[in-house]
Parts: C-alpha cells; sequence; structure tokens
C-alpha cells in the first residue's frame, strides 16, 4: 500500500514526508519513502516504534511536509497530518480506520491540500509493478523484517500472540505465528 501511495501522488525523491503513526504500516511508509531517496521522519506515539525507524533517518517531524501519510485512521491522527502539510501537499491515507474518515476541514482547506487514498497494488506496469517494487524495497533493506516483526509465537501461544499484539506498550510493532517448529 506504501508504493502504491507514493506512485498515485508522484512522490519523488525532492520530496520530503512525514508519517503519522509507528505500527507495521507506518513503517513500510517509512522504509519505502526512504529507499525512494525521500527525506523521512516518523510521528509515533511508542518509544519502539521511533527507534525502529531510526535506521532510515527518522527523527521526530519538525515543520511542514510535501506528503504526509496517515497509518492510523483517527481523528487525532488526521488532524497531525494536517498539522504537518505544506500548503498544497498531499496526504496519503493507508490506514484501514474502523470509522468514517472525517478530515479536518478548515485545515486541508486553507492548505489547498490534497487526500489520496491507497487500498490497491498496481499490476498495470506503469512506474513498476507495486509488488515487484516492494520486494525490491525488502530486499535492499534486510533488517527490515527484524525491526518491524517485534515478537514471535508458536500456534499453540495465540492468546499470549493476541495479547501482546494488542498491548502496544508491550513494544510490539508486528506479531507474527512462527509455524516453522
Amino acid at each position: 500500500m506504501a508504493v502504491h501511495g507514493y506512485k498515485i501522488t508522484d512522490t519523488n525523491k525532492n520530496h520530503n514526508v512525514a508519517v503519522v503513526g509507528g505500527g507495521s504500516i507506518g513503517q513500510c511508509a517509512v522504509v519505502t519513502a526512504y529507499s525512494m531517496g525521500c527525506d523521512v521522519d516518523l510521528y509515533a506515539r511508542y518509544d519502539h516504534q521511533k527507534e525502529a525507524a531510526e535506521i532510515w533517518g527518522a527523527k521526530e517531524p519538525t515543520g511542514e511536509y510535501d506528503r504526509v501519510v496517515d497509518s492510523v485512521g483517527n481523528p487525532e491522527a488526521l488532524a497531525k497530518c494536517v498539522e504537518l502539510l505544506k500548503p498544497g501537499g498531499k496526504i496519503i491515507g493507508l490506514a484501514a480506520g474502523w470509522e468514517d474518515t472525517v478530515l479536518p476541514g478548515l485545515g486541508i482547506l486553507n492548505k489547498e491540500g490534497s487526500f489520496y487514498t491507497s487500498r490497491i497494488y498496481d499490476s498495470s506496469g506503469n512506474k513498476g509493478r507495486d509488488i515487484d517494487n516492494a520486494v525490491k524495497i525488502l530486499f535492499e533493506n534486510p533488517e527490515f523484517g527484524n525491526k518491524v516483526i517485534t515478537h514471535r509465537f508458536p500456534l499453540e501461544a495465540s492468546e499470549d500472540a493476541f495479547r501482546v499484539a494488542g498491548d502496544r506498550k508491550s513494544g510490539a510493532i508486528k506479531v507474527v505465528f512462527d509455524i516453522s517448529e
């Protein structure tokens, strides 16, 4: 989704990017922007999320940005996106919110900002297939998996896995089941 979101907004290495939300989707948005040559910063709630993105140069956002990625999908995150948006900038909505998305109207209107959603993958080949571009990013950043996959559990420990995944204070970013054992 991050690859596609940057593609449909014509994001390039000359753009500065802020990502709002440090979960797995936000981390994907950070590494994708970094791989494109963008300066990228991360606004995250938890220190372990900020630390995971530091390897790609992300720090606390300051100022205004050409592109702001919403990886949270709640009203507070969208307000932060508008706050960080440069006049004429673009917000890229990657979050799958459970409620209707409501943009802070006056804020985005005053900045003449645009809002794009990214939910699909482009297989047309225009600027490369999204899946091929995503695989290339992962190949070029092999440490990404170890930074984002913070907890592994056997299937038998599913209750523990879901408890940890639901508690961001536990240091969890992405919790997976390890079925190799």
